[in-house]
């Protein structure tokens, strides 16, 4: 679900696709998500995002190289790693954004976005569970 105006939230069926390359050294994440509004058809994309985890071993940090469709927006961070998954964040024009992605006790994935235009009060925006799928 996503909700850009409170009270109005939106169901988007999401795909994460996650692959491990270079022997674990890499992370790929693509994610692309669907939904049916008024002024669409059902299964046109309104989300498709992509992002790259790598560890910096001389700097002993992970980097997080990410790209979103629409908006054409680039985001260069680094997460914060948890036991049980991680957090990232970005600075827009209005405030800032941060997802956090945990591993709950079923072995999906959790992931919840909040938006401050403060720093200091949160409004969650959008959450996604995932189920493993092979």
């Amino acid at each position: 679900w996503s909700s850009m105006a409170p009270g109005r939230p939106d169901t988007t069926m999401m795909v994460e696709t996650i692959r491990k390359d270079l022997d674990g050294t890499l992370i790929m994440i693509e994610g692309l998500g669907r939904r049916k509004m008024p002024t669409m058809q059902e299964g046109n994309v309104v989300h498709h995002a992509f992002a790259v985890v790598s560890y910096n071993d001389k700097k002993k940090s992970y980097g997080w190289h990410s790209w979103r469709i629409p908006g054409g927006i680039y985001q260069e961070t680094e997460p914060t790693i948890t036991n049980r998954g991680f957090q990232w964040s970005m600075e827009t024009p209005r405030g800032k954004i941060r997802y956090t992605a945990t591993l709950n006790e079923k072995g999906q994935w959790e992931e919840f976005g909040e938006f401050s235009s403060d720093g200091q009060n949160w409004r969650p925006f959008f959450g996604m569970l995932l189920n493993r799928v092979q």
